[in-house]
C-alpha cells in the first residue's frame, strides 16, 4: 500500500536525538504536555516524572508521571481526563525538553492525576509492523488504558445502553451528543484533538483522543490501541472539544468530530498511526423506514462494521417508529456484492422487533464479510423496513388430514389450524398429490421456521456444509422466514450430500459406493427424502410444529 510505504520512508528519516528514551528518564524530571481542553486550541499542562515501569508489557516500558495545571488548575480537580490519550509529554531541562511519549494509562478513582506514558519509541514501532493480526492489551492489574470517549449522534438512548457493555471492553465511554462540525477546517499538530470516525451520516460514532506526533503526512496518537484491529483503514478527523466534564469516577472531554483529515492505518498496543490527506473507503447503507429516508456509512471491518450496522439500524428503526412495546417489522433488503445481489427478507414481531431485524442484517453482513472462501467487498446495502405497532403472532394448534392411508399418485387434503394473538383463528387448506413412485410410510410435518430448519438439519446435515462462496450466498438467500408455514412430506428413502448438494433417490448400487466415505466433509448421509414441500406466507410470525404419520399403499 502506498500509504504504508510513505509512512515507512518518513520513519526511516527520524533521528534518535529528537526523542528522550525511557532509560534517560529520572524521577523528579519536569516538563510539560499538550492537549485541547476547549475548542481546538492546544494548551499546556505540567508534568513530573515519577519513574519507569520496566518491561510493563513484553519489551515495552511505561513511564509514570504526575500531571498538573490546565485552565484553572483543571487537572488537579478533574484528574486524568478521558480523551487525553495521546497527549504528547516532553521532559528535560527548561527550553530543551524532548518528546518522551504519550499519556495513555491510568487508574479508576485516583486521588491524584497520576498516569502512565507510552514511550514514543514503542509508538513508532507500530507503523513498522506489516502484520495484520491484532494484538491484545496485556493485563496490568488496575493500570488500564485511559478511556476513549466515543461521541455518538443519532443513536437512541436505549440502543446506547445496549452498546455500553460491549464498548466498555475496548475502553470506550459512549457519550450521546450532536453530529459532526465541519464549519471550520481542522489543522493537526501535537496536542490537537483527533477523531477516529467509525460511523458517519444520519448516525455517527467518533472516538476522540489526542495527537501525539506528526511528521509530514504521518501521525501517531492515543498511546494505546482503540480496538486492537491491527492493520486497518479507519477515517481520521479533527475534533472540537466543547468542555471537560469533571467526575469522581472518570472525567471526560465533551467533543465532536470536525472535517476529515485522512485515514488510520494501524491500531495496535502502543498506538494508532495514520496518514493525512487520504479518503477512507466506507460501506454505505440506504435505509427506508415507512417512507423516511436515512443514509449512513460504517467502517469496512468484518467485526466493527456489522457491530455498528446493528445499532445504527436499530436506532433508525426506533426513531421512525417507537422504542418500546409491541411492534411488528417487515424487512426487505439487498447487499450488493460485486456482480451478486443477496436478498435479505424476514418478518419480526414482539417487544424487540426493530432490534431483531437489525440483528438479522448484521449477522448476514458479518457472515459475508468473514467468509472463509475469498475476500469480499460489499459495495453497498439497501434496506426497507415497514413498522406496525401491533403484535402479530400465530401459533400452529394442530393438523388434520382427510385420510391416513392414500394410494400412490392419490390426493390428500391437510388442514392446518392456527390461533392468533388476542384470539383470532385461521385455517390453511393444503391439497397434496402423493408422487406415483412412493409406497410405505410417510411423515407429514408442518412447522415454523425454527422447526423446519431443525428438521432439515436432522434429515440432511450435509446440506448445511458450505464449500464455496456461491453456496454460502445461496444458503443465506434460502434462509427460512418467520412468517411462513412450512409443510413437507418425508419418506424413509436414503440419500447422500456431495459437497453440500443433496443427491436424493439414489439407487442402492450408488449408495453402496458412496456410503463408505460419508464421514468426510464432502460426503454425508441423508436419512430421509422430502417427496413434497409447500409454503404458505402469513401476515404474522408463525410459531409451533406438528407431525402426522401416513401410509401409502396400492390397495
Amino acid at each position: 500500500m502506498k500509504e504504508t510505504l510513505l509512512l515507512l520512508v518518513l520513519l526511516g528519516s527520524l533521528r534518535a536525538e529528537e526523542f528522550l528514551p525511557p532509560d534517560s528518564v529520572r524521577a523528579g524530571m519536569k516538563g510539560y504536555g499538550l492537549t485541547v481542553f476547549k475548542g481546538t486550541k492546544v494548551d499546556t499542562f505540567g508534568v513530573e516524572a515519577l519513574g519507569v515501569l520496566r518491561n510493563w508489557a513484553p519489551k515495552m516500558d511505561l513511564i509514570l508521571v504526575r500531571l498538573s495545571g490546565g485552565p484553572d488548575d483543571l487537572l488537579t480537580k478533574a484528574g486524568v481526563i478521558a480523551g487525553m490519550s495521546g497527549s504528547p509529554v516532553f521532559l528535560g531541562k527548561p527550553g530543551r525538553e524532548k518528546l518522551v511519549g504519550a499519556v495513555a494509562y491510568g487508574w479508576t478513582f485516583p486521588k491524584e492525576p497520576i498516569c502512565g506514558v507510552t514511550p514514543i519509541s514503542s509508538m513508532l514501532e507500530v507503523a513498522r509492523r506489516p502484520s495484520s493480526s491484532p494484538n491484545s492489551i496485556p493485563d496490568a492489574g488496575e493500570l488500564t488504558p485511559i478511556a476513549t470517549p466515543l461521541w455518538l449522534s443519532g443513536f437512541s438512548p436505549s440502543v446506547v445502553g445496549k452498546m455500553r457493555d460491549a464498548l466498555r471492553e475496548f475502553g470506550m465511554v459512549p457519550i450521546s451528543g450532536g453530529g459532526s462540525d465541519t464549519s471550520k477546517p481542522s489543522s493537526l499538530s501535537p496536542g490537537s484533538a483527533l477523531g477516529v470516525q467509525l460511523v458517519r451520516g444520519d448516525v455517527t460514532a467518533t472516538a476522540i483522543g489526542t495527537l501525539t506526533w506528526v511528521k509530514g503526512d504521518t501521525v501517531l496518537a492515543f498511546g494505546h490501541p482503540m480496538f486492537s484491529l491491527g492493520s486497518t483503514t479507519l477515517p481520521m478527523t479533527g475534533a472540537r472539544i466543547y468542555d471537560v466534564f469533571p467526575s469522581v469516577y472518570r472525567s471526560f472531554k465533551l467533543g465532536v468530530a470536525t472535517s476529515p483529515m485522512g485515514i488510520i492505518l494501524q491500531d495496535r498496543l502502543p498506538a494508532i498511526a495514520g496518514v493525512k490527506g487520504k479518503e477512507p473507503d466506507m460501506l454505505p447503507l440506504r435505509v427506508d423506514v415507512d417512507g423516511k429516508k436515512f443514509r449512513f456509512e460504517v467502517v469496512r471491518h468484518p467485526q466493527m462494521g456489522p457491530f455498528f450496522v446493528l445499532y445504527g439500524l436499530a436506532s433508525i428503526a426506533e426513531a421512525a417508529g417507537k422504542s418500546f412495546g409491541e411492534s411488528s417489522v417487515e424487512l426487505d433488503g439487498k447487499l450488493f456484492i460485486g456482480p451478486d445481489t443477496l436478498n435479505i427478507r424476514n418478518f419480526f414481531s414482539g417487544p424487540a422487533a426493530p432490534l431483531q431485524a437489525a440483528k438479522d442484517v448484521s449477522q448476514v453482513l458479518s457472515t459475508v464479510m468473514e467468509n472463509p472462501f475469498r475476500k469480499v467487498r460489499v459495495d453497498s446495502a439497501s434496506l426497507r423496513i415497514e413498522l406496525d405497532e401491533e403484535l402479530r403472532i400465530a401459533w400452529i394448534d394442530g393438523v388434520r388430514v382427510d385420510r391416513n392411508t392414500v394410494r400412490p399418485g392419490g390426493n390428500l387434503v391437510a388442514h392446518v389450524f392456527l390461533r392468533r394473538y388476542l384470539g383470532g383463528r385461521d385455517t390453511l387448506r393444503f391439497r397434496l398429490k402423493v408422487p406415483k413412485h412412493i409406497e410405505g410410510q410417510l411423515l407429514l410435518r408442518v412447522g415454523d421456521a425454527s422447526h423446519a430448519e431443525r428438521w432439515e438439519r436432522e434429515r440432511a446435515p450435509g446440506v448445511f456444509t458450505t464449500m464455496n462462496f456461491g453456496q454460502l450466498l445461496r444458503r443465506l438467500e434460502e434462509a427460512k422466514r418467520n412468517d411462513v408455514v412450512y409443510l413437507e412430506l418425508v419418506s424413509s428413502e436414503r440419500g447422500v450430500t456431495v459437497s453440500g448438494d443433496e443427491l436424493p433417490k439414489l439407487p442402492p448400487s450408488a449408495l453402496s459406493v458412496l456410503m463408505p466415505v460419508t464421514q468426510t466433509a464432502a460426503y454425508k448421509p441423508v436419512k430421509e427424502a422430502v417427496v413434497l414441500k409447500e409454503e404458505r406466507r402469513m401476515d404474522a410470525v408463525v410459531r409451533g410444529g406438528h407431525a402426522v404419520r401416513l401410509r401409502v399403499q396400492r390397495r
